[in-house]
């Protein structure tokens, strides 16, 4: 099932239980899939809900929020990021610094590897490569 569905199901849910913050979260994703398009395929809604995950964190650290019912939505649906060890593992293993130029060409490498999961990790992965060059 499409994540889209999954979500429209957990509103569906959330209405007939009487649960306004999971209603309230569910219909805000689904406000932001449907400006995408109608249409949006699993990878497509990840990286929505990361960006939304990512810019709901800010706005936690902003006001000093300790809980919020719209990032616990999101996390529902949203893989783990992987470990530093995980990416670290993956990089000494699969790539090949001598016919790069640069370590920071290989950061499409491990994105296309990860996927959605290292959404926002950019940063994190260059280190990461620095430090196995």
């Amino acid at each position: 099932m499409l994540i889209k569905q999954e979500i429209k199901l957990e509103m569906i849910k959330a209405m007939k239980s009487g649960d306004k913050a999971t209603l309230a979260s569910t219909k805000l994703i689904l406000s932001e899939f449907d400006r995408k398009d109608k249409e949006i395929s699993d990878d497509q809604a990840l990286k929505i809900l990361v960006k939304l995950a990512k810019s709901e964190k800010e706005v936690m650290a902003i006001t000093k929020a300790d809980h919020s019912d719209l990032l616990t939505t999101i996390e529902k649906y949203t893989p783990m990021p992987p470990t530093d060890e995980e990416l670290t593992e993956w990089i000494k293993e699969n790539v090949d610094f001598t016919k790069l130029k640069s370590p920071k060409q290989a950061i499409g490498m491990v994105m296309k590897q990860f996927g959605a999961r290292v959404g926002g990790m950019g940063k994190k992965i260059a280190e990461l490569l620095q430090n196995n060059d």
